[in-house]
């Protein structure tokens, strides 16, 4: 996925973006090697992709809305940027996400999780 028009996501027809920005994502589970990138939350999914140009390192997360259960901040309180996404018992996984402007993430998320 190459970026077109300063865009990284390609967005269906049937979607809508909430919101978008900056992210790092602890593929590992752990802070030690988090990539950076660039994250997006629609009415349908959850998408990140990293940078090449600063982590040469291709990474793409896609998490359909339906399989999260809920997200939390995780970390230590006052000072964690970092999202707990937790999805449904059937797929078992579960991802760790550095955002920046957390509390724009979490109403983000409130709101597509509650439809």
């Amino acid at each position: 996925m190459a970026k077109q028009n300063g865009k990284v996501f390609k967005v269906k027809k049937d979607e809508t973006v909430v919101y978008e920005g900056k992210a790092n994502y602890c593929f590992t589970g752990h802070y030690a090697h988090a990539i950076m990138g660039d994250a997006m939350l629609t009415d349908k999914r959850f998408l990140f992709k990293s940078d090449l140009t600063l982590t040469r390192e291709d990474k793409y997360l896609e998490i359909p809305i339906e399989e999260i259960d809920f997200v939390s901040k995780t970390g230590i309180p006052l000072l964690t940027s970092s999202l707990y996404i937790c999805c449904s018992s059937h797929t078992g996984k579960n991802y760790r996400v550095i955002v920046y402007h957390m509390k724009k993430w979490l109403n983000a998320f409130q709101k597509v999780l509650s439809k």
